[in-house]
Order: C-alpha cells, then sequence, then structure tokens
C-alpha cells in the first residue's frame, strides 16, 4: 500500500472503556510527534503520511496502539483498566464519575484481567479478593452476597445489596439481587462500593455493585469463539462479535453452560444471549442499549446436615433428592440509555428499562411447586453541572422510579406417588405490586487543590400492594402497605497530603428493606409489623502508592450502627416470615496491598494480599425468650485473607496462583455452631498467540488444589439442621480462545 505524502491531522477522543469518561492528559504519540489530550479528551496530532500507528498511554490504563488509515473523521479510543496504579482509575460512586484517588469512600475494582486470573464460570473468587466482600456459593445458582456482614442472614440468594449493569437495575422491587444472570463475557471491569456511601444509587446498606459492560473498540470488527471443559462434565462455550465503526460499537455474546455438579441432584444448564452497544451522537453525546436473554434449569441438592457433610458431603439433602427439585426460568432484560451534554458543562442522562422472569420451581413437601412471574420496569434520570473554575465544584440530582408486578402461585407436589415432579392442588395464588422511587442529590466542591468535600442525600419511598386470588380457603390477605419515607443524608471528604497519598472520611445514612418472605406473614397475608433496617456508617481510610507507583495500598476503618435488624424465622412447614430484633455494630479493618514490577517491555510480574479483619456483633438482639445480645453476627466469618502472584503479559506466557483463607463462621445466633476455617487455592497458567488478525489463547487450571473440606456456603438457623453447602474438591479446567480482528 502506498503511503500518502501530504501532512495529515488526526483528531480524536480518549476514554475510558467503561465508564465512557474522557481520559484528560492522555499522551498521544506518532513516532516523533507527540500531543496531550485536553480535559474532554480530545486531541489532534500532525503526521507525515497515513497509514501510520499511534501510540495512546494514560496511567492506571493499558496502552494502545492504533493503526489509522484516514483523518476524514474523528476516531475515539476506549482505553482498558491496567492493574497497576488503580488510583487513576475513573469510578463511578458518584454521578460525576471521578478517578479512585478522588473519592470519599472504599470502592473496590476488579479488571476484566482480575475476572480473568479464574475459569469465568463465576464470579464469587473475584469478589471474594475485595476485602469487606464474601460471597457464599452453595452452587452455580444458589449463592449470596454479603458486603460487611451486611445480607449475611438472608436464607437464600442476595439482597440490601443494590447492583447495576450499565445504569439498569439488578435488583428487584424487594431488593434481591442475582448477580450471575449477566455472563462474564459481557463484563468489562466490575466496582463495588462498600456501604451506604452512594447517594445516587439508593444508600443501601451493603452498598452497591456496578457491572461495567465490554465495549467494542472502535474502528474494529471482532469474531471470538472459546471453549472451557472441567471436572464434573462441567463445559462453558461462548461466541461473541463485536463491531466497532467511527461512532459506534456492538458486542453480540452468546453462552452456554452446563455442568453434571459434584453433588447428587445437582446438574445445571445456563444459555443466554447478551447484546451492549453505544452510538455517539455528537460530540458529548451518546446512545447506549443492553439487552440480556438467558434461559437456566437447575437442580437443586441444598443444604445438609452434620452427619452429611462429614460422611457423603456428595449427597443431596434426601427430601430435595427425592423430589427431584430444580429452579427453571426464562428471563430477559433491556434498557436504553441516552447522554447529552454541552461545553457550559451542563449534561444530563436518562435511562428506561423492563425487566421479565418466568420461573417454575418444583420443591419437597411441605413446601409445594412454586409458579413465579415477575415483571417489572422503571427509568433514572440525572442532571449533572460541573463549573468552569479555577476551584471546580459539581452538582448532580435526579430520581429514579421502579416497579415490578410479581404473581405467585404455589402446587401441591405430588412426587412421592411417582417420580419427579407432578402438580397437585393449589395451596396459594397472589400478585403483589412493588414500586420505589428514589429522589436523590449530591454536590462536589474543591476547596483547595488538596481538599475537597462531597454532600449528599437521598429520599425514598417504597410500597406493596398484595391482592390475594387464592379461594379455597375463603380467607381475604389482600391489602396495601408503605414504608415511612426514608431520608439518607451523606457527607465525604478527602484530602491529598501528596501527589500519591490520599486520605478520605465519610459519614453516611443507609437503609434495607425487608425481602420477599419478610413481608408476609405464614399464612400469606402482608406482615404490616416489618420495618426497614437501617444505620450510620462511619469510615475513614488512605490509599495511594510508594516506589515509583509499583507499590499500592488501600486501607479503611469503618463502624457501623445498625437497628430494626430483620430476623427470618422457618417454621415447621418451612416457610419464612421476618421481625425486627435488634441492634448490631460492625467495626472492620480493610486492607489491600499491590507490588507491580517489570521484568521487560512484555512481562510483569504482580503480587497482592486483600485482607478484612472483622469485629460484627448482636448489641441488642431478643428473639422470644432468648437475648444474643452481645454475640457475634451470624454468617460473617471475622477474617479473610486473600493472596497471590501473578504474570501479566499481552502475549506470551501468563499465570497466576491465589489463595483465600477463610475463617470461623457463626451459624446460630446462639452462637453455639461454627463452620470451620478454610483455605482454598487456584492456579491458572495459559499462553497467548498472536498471529497478525488472530489471536489463541490456551489454558489451564486447577481450583482447590489442597483438596480442602469446607462450607461453600451456609443456611444459618436452619430449623432443621441442614446447615451446610460443601464446597467443592479439588477440580480441573481447561480451554482455548480464538479470535480473529479485521
Amino acid at each position: 500500500m502506498h503511503s500518502i505524502l501530504a501532512q495529515s491531522i488526526l483528531r480524536g477522543r480518549i476514554i475510558d472503556a467503561a465508564n465512557q469518561e474522557p481520559l484528560e492528559s492522555s499522551i498521544v504519540s506518532a513516532g516523533p510527534a507527540f500531543t496531550l489530550a485536553d480535559e474532554n479528551g480530545s486531541f489532534s496530532i500532525e503526521v507525515d503520511s497515513l497509514p501510520v500507528d499511534i501510540t495512546v498511554n494514560h496511567l492506571g490504563y493499558f496502552s494502545q496502539v492504533i493503526r489509522v488509515s484516514s483523518s476524514d473523521e474523528p476516531i475515539t479510543i476506549p482505553l482498558g483498566v491496567a492493574p497497576t496504579q488503580l488510583h487513576e482509575v475513573i469510578v463511578s460512586a458518584s454521578q460525576q464519575n471521578e478517578s479512585l484517588k478522588n473519592a470519599s469512600a472504599s470502592i473496590g475494582v476488579i479488571t476484566r484481567k482480575g475476572l480473568e486470573r479464574d475459569d469465568q464460570t463465576i464470579i464469587a473468587p473475584a469478589l471474594n479478593r475485595i476485602p469487606g466482600v464474601y460471597m457464599h456459593s452453595g452452587s452455580l445458582n444458589t449463592n449470596r452476597i454479603t458486603i460487611r456482614g451486611i445480607g449475611g442472614r438472608t436464607p437464600f440468594g442476595t439482597d440490601k445489596i443494590r447492583a447495576y449493569f450499565d445504569q439498569i437495575p439488578l435488583t428487584s422491587g424487594v431488593g434481591e439481587t442475582t448477580l450471575e444472570d449477566i455472563d462474564l463475557s459481557l463484563i468489562e471491569r466490575v466496582e463495588v462500593i462498600k456501604g451506604p456511601n452512594s447517594s445516587i444509587y439508593g444508600a443501601g446498606l451493603g452498598g452497591v455493585i456496578n457491572l461495567k459492560p465490554v465495549i467494542a473498540t472502535y474502528q474494529k470488527t471482532s469474531l471470538q469463539s472459546g471453549l472451557v471443559v472441567g471436572s464434573y462434565g462441567l463445559s462453558r462455550w461462548v461466541n461473541k462479535i463485536s463491531f466497532g465503526g467511527n461512532h459506534s460499537n456492538f458486542s453480540l455474546a452468546h453462552s452456554k453452560m452446563v455442568s453434571d455438579g459434584y453433588r447428587d441432584n445437582n446438574e445445571f444448564q445456563r444459555e443466554s444471549i447478551g447484546l451492549v452497544g453505544r452510538v455517539n451522537t455528537g460530540k458529548s453525546g451518546h446512545l447506549s442499549v443492553v439487552g440480556n436473554y438467558i434461559y437456566l434449569k437447575s437442580f437443586i441438592p441444598s443444604s445438609i446436615n452434620q452427619s452429611y457433610y462429614d460422611s457423603i458431603p456428595s449427597a443431596a439433602a434426601p427430601n430435595w433428592a427425592g423430589a427431584q427439585g430444580f429452579e427453571q426460568y426464562d428471563k430477559v432484560l433491556l434498557g436504553l440509555s441516552y447522554t447529552t451534554g454541552n461545553k457550559a458543562g451542563l449534561s444530563n442522562t436518562s435511562s428506561v428499562f423492563v425487566s421479565y422472569r418466568d420461573a417454575f420451581e418444583p420443591r419437597p413437601r411441605p413446601l409445594g411447586i412454586l409458579k413465579e412471574n415477575t415483571v417489572g420496569t422503571g427509568f433514572r434520570n440525572i442532571v449533572r453541572y460541573r463549573s468552569q473554575s479555577a476551584l471546580p465544584w459539581s452538582v448532580s440530582g435526579g430520581m429514579e422510579y421502579f416497579r415490578d408486578t410479581y404473581k405467585q402461585q404455589i402446587f401441591e407436589n405430588l412426587y412421592q406417588q411417582n417420580t419427579g415432579t407432578i402438580l397437585g392442588l393449589d395451596q396459594s395464588d397472589f400478585i403483589e405490586n412493588r414500586d420505589y422511587y428514589n429522589l436523590f442529590v449530591q454536590t462536589n466542591f474543591d476547596l483547595s487543590p488538596k481538599l475537597s468535600i462531597e454532600a449528599g442525600a437521598n429520599f425514598n419511598e417504597t410500597n406493596y400492594q398484595l391482592k390475594d386470588l387464592y379461594v379455597r380457603d375463603s380467607i381475604e390477605n389482600s391489602g396495601d402497605y408503605h414504608f415511612d419515607p426514608v431520608l439518607s443524608p451523606r457527607i465525604g471528604v478527602v484530602y491529598h497530603s501528596q501527589s500519591n497519598r490520599h486520605y478520605y472520611g465519610n459519614i453516611s445514612h443507609g437503609f434495607s428493606p425487608p425481602n420477599l418472605e419478610e413481608t408476609l406473614n405464614p399464612d400469606g397475608a402482608i406482615n404490616p409489623d416489618i420495618q426497614p433496617e437501617m444505620g450510620w456508617n462511619y469510615e475513614v481510610g488512605t490509599r495511594g502508592y510508594f516506589l515509583d507507583g509499583k507499590l499500592q495500598y488501600d486501607a479503611n476503618l469503618h463502624y457501623m450502627l445498625i437497628k430494626d435488624l430483620i430476623v427470618s424465622r422457618t417454621n415447621n412447614n418451612g416457610a419464612i416470615t421476618g421481625i425486627n430484633a435488634g441492634k448490631t455494630r460492625h467495626l472492620g479493618v480493610e486492607l489491600t496491598m499491590n507490588y507491580t514490577h517489570d521484568l521487560n517491555s512484555e512481562y510483569q510480574m504482580n503480587y497482592f494480599i486483600t485482607g478484612a479483619f472483622m469485629n460484627y456483633e448482636f448489641l441488642e438482639f431478643l428473639d422470644g425468650d432468648e437475648d444474643y445480645s452481645g454475640n457475634e453476627l451470624t454468617g460473617t466469618p471475622k477474617e479473610t485473607v486473600n493472596m497471590g502472584v501473578e504474570l501479566i503479559s499481552r502475549k506470551g506466557l501468563y499465570g497466576n496462583i491465589n489463595g483465600q483463607y477463610t475463617g470461623d463462621i457463626p451459624i446460630d445466633d446462639g452462637n453455639t455452631l461454627y463452620a470451620d476455617s478454610y483455605f482454598v487455592g487456584r492456579a491458572k497458567v495459559g499462553y497467548l498467540v498472536n498471529l497478525g488478525p488472530f489471536q489463541v489463547d490456551l489454558h489451564a487450571g486447577i481450583n482447590n488444589i489442597f483438596d480442602a473440606k469446607y462450607a461453600s456456603m451456609l443456611q444459618i438457623n436452619n430449623a432443621f439442621g441442614r446447615f451446610y453447602y460443601p464446597g467443592m474438591p479439588r477440580n480441573y479446567f481447561g480451554g482455548a480462545t480464538a479470535k480473529w480482528s479485521f
């Protein structure tokens, strides 16, 4: 191809690949010529001829080399996060996206490389490397996420923690979150805001998990196919197409994962199709689209008692094995967001979303067969203003409205007359409409180049309306209920003592509504006495780096007081209800350290350790005639430590070895039973080959290297003594991914 001799001026914009925020002061070079991107990430550079390779660098991000063949239109270049100097990375704890070093809260970041450390079947290992976060994983479809002890008492699943996928809520109207519905192939980055530290996301007690989608590279199209196989019949196949033009990019991914499972009645199948995309509508506007469909069928081994756990941990609970119980559902999530702005610093983001879930779950007697149908709709709108003054300040405000309609039917399960599921008489039938709205405002002021302050508030109102459709018992359980409005203020401060040392503190209020079972009495009527859990969080911390950026650190001390603690009770029929029974204290220290050094121009070594040391206890806890005041908080370990070493490369050999230590966990409120501490080791090695436009990635690994016996999830306070979900013994995986870019 002949070069064009006349000089050309290339124009473009450098952005964060996940948040789409401009990366100011990015270095753009082409041969001996170089320039810096301005505050909007924009740049122009003069080159002698085309085509030409331009190189883009920004602290905390992987460098990019882009071949440019035309100067007719501006180009957009997204940069992905590198594991070095994460404090420079743009995060979205506030609506005015900011670098992590300017955040007044504790935020954990999982990069794409961090997700790829493991077999990518489940996000649990990556989340557990964030101090203060602990994800129980009973099986691929049975998980519970806790943050600083919040959510540890939930019987099944995750609540009291909000989650979003590119501004679209993944959390239902009663606060339940199924994070594993989003396949990891669609995720570029995970940001975990710990505690009630984000006014714009609802001030949940546990915190917020933001999933940032993978964005296709502009001016490049790629086809990708990958297969992972492993022990116990594991197979995960992902096919993906990504298209990037000058003004738009889209990624479409299909994934299918199956497993026979380690335990009896543990077969698993999940298939999903996901779409994420951006269309630039001008210099400061873009339209975002998110779509995800998932089909899941997963058999349920459930929890087992001490005898089974000690002797035959691979067994399923006898009642679930006898019923051949499983869950099956189809689920759809759709969302659109439109962002626009102007040079005066004013911008607006509007999002609309809809979700649908149709579920079927045959359970053993007396629980029966559960049929569920949920339709959720809502919108978010946020207006932002950033001043252009010498000492910047900003303000953002908006609202989020969410409504879901939940229909539940329960039928008798006659499996004992045969094998498998046999539908009997109906036992329950109701519809519950659940809606809430959040109004929020947040301001940021730079009082000096070294000192900034952040203040915000969230106002929430939540309502439930129950319509009883069951006529067989002639009892009318219909009714309406709403919680008192909740105002949750927050204030934070950041002090930059030096360019590499930053200190922060905050005081924040949060709340969490009860989950579905806790909103109802065992007879199916609305529980009028239940109230949200509420509390205040106090936190101080520091982050920064030493040794020219090679050694990063992040440490914090937090203290949280929770009142109106919700206690879930299980009656003899297995039905769950809740009461407000006390107060808890959450005192903890969290630490992250990361050391990275270059072996040469192609390879880096990265060493990391994270730890959380927690003293969580009941201050006041009266449950009937029992007084548990002073006892340790149930379902949460007193300490967790993760450590590892990894070899990072753009091509050639890569790999890591890491391990997770988890301390003893109280199983019951009386602290008479504890799950033993454990250490689980993991290792992965791979080889990445670049052959022009083709890339081939081969890898293999081991989970639970030392074959530890441990409980990967606990069913606390179980009335039948079935507390344990056994973790998988030593298991292996291996895979290959091929990618063609053009």
